[in-house]
Order: structure tokens, then sequence, then C-alpha cells
């Protein structure tokens, strides 16, 4: 229900903005417009091949296991069958760990996946579903390690997405200044090829500033 709720009071919001804004200007066509283009492909040729991060215990591992595991399964509710075939109060014992007091979930099954239901095995991942998802539709596509790819395209578009909310905000040329000094940046081009949530949350945080 919550979810609904801020789901449909973004949708009111954006139609309230949308309602709001003049029209647009006629557009006309000039050489400025092949700016994000040329930012597009500098940001590919910089960003190159994704990292294939699989180790278990950290945030890219988890988010590509639970790609895997989704893709896989068709659900983000995960079955451990090597965990349900065991004893229940003995797995609760050597194979579960206690989470802190106060959470929704008592145990933990591995790092970043919350155990459910021990009768069937079943694991809930930790993080929020959207990347995992979009890594998981990746995967199905393209296979893997070539799904990682996800990842630096998103980081790609960032950069054009923060050139255009940096034109609405102070024009042209500060904004293609301030886009460059991103995508040059040596970590912003190691976290972009990284997999790991913050890279879509930047594109889909300028997108939204752009959109206001």
């Amino acid at each position: 229900p919550f979810l609904v709720l801020e789901g449909s009071l973004g949708l009111l919001l954006v139609l309230a903005i949308g309602i709001r804004r003049p029209a647009p200007p006629r557009l006309r066509a000039s050489w400025e417009d092949l700016i994000p283009l040329a930012l597009l492909v500098v940001a590919a040729l910089l960003l190159g091949r994704p990292h294939a991060a699989i180790l278990g215990g950290s945030d890219p591992g988890t988010y590509v296991g639970t790609a895997a595991a989704v893709a896989r399964s068709g659900s983000l509710r995960l079955v451990d069958e090597v965990w349900a075939a065991m004893d229940a109060e003995w797995a609760r014992q050597e194979f579960l760990f206690p989470n802190m007091p106060g959470m929704s979930m008592p145990y933990h099954r591995l790092p970043g996946y919350y155990a459910v239901d021990a009768a069937r095995g079943m694991v809930l991942p930790q993080f929020y579903a959207l990347y995992p998802l979009w890594l998981a539709l990746s995967f199905n596509a393209v296979g893997f390690p070539a799904g990682l790819s996800v990842t630096p395209v998103l980081a790609a578009w960032a950069i054009v997405a923060l050139y255009y909310a940096g034109w609405a905000i102070v024009g042209r040329w500060p904004a293609l200044a301030g886009t460059l000094l991103l995508a040059l940046n040596p970590l912003f081009l190691w976290l972009g090829r990284h997999p790991i949530s913050e890279v879509p949350a930047q594109f889909l945080l300028f997108c939204g500033v752009y959109a206001l």
C-alpha cells in the first residue's frame, strides 16, 4: 500500500509540473545537438568493459548473485535447497546468523540474504530489487558476463543526463564543463564499471533533476 501511495503521489506531482510548465519552443537543429552523442561516445570509451565482480559477501557480489538467481527462477523469493534439506533446529544453530535486535528478520542465511522460511529454505535478498532485476533482464537477454554491461551503459547515460540537467539550470557550456569533470573523474570511471546500485541511482537522480 505504501508503494502504491508513493507512486500515485509521484505521478500527480509529475502531472502538476507538466500542466504548469509552458509549451517548449520549436526546436532547431544545430551542431550543438551533437554534444550529448559525443559525451555518450566518450563515456563508452572510458568506461570500457565492466568489472566481473562476483565475490559473495560484498555488495557487488550480492547484486550479481541475486540477479543470476532471479534470472534462473523468475522470483525474488529464492530457495536454498541445501538449507531446506537440513534439520531446521540444527540449521538454525549452525548455518543462520542472527541479525541486529529490532530487525524484522531475526536471521540471515548469508550476507545480503534474509532467512524467511526454514522449512522451505526460502531466502529474500536484503537490498532494493530494481537494480538486480535490471541485471537479471540483462543476463537473460545477452547472457553472463556480457549482461554486466548494463552498469557501464547506465553510467554512460548518467553523463548525458547530467549534461541535460546542468543545461536546464546553468546553461549549455557550464553544464558541459561540469559533465566532463565527472566523466574524467577516476572514481566515477572505477565505480561506473562496478555492479553497484549507486550507478543506476545516479542516472535516475540526474534524470529527475532535469525533469523538474
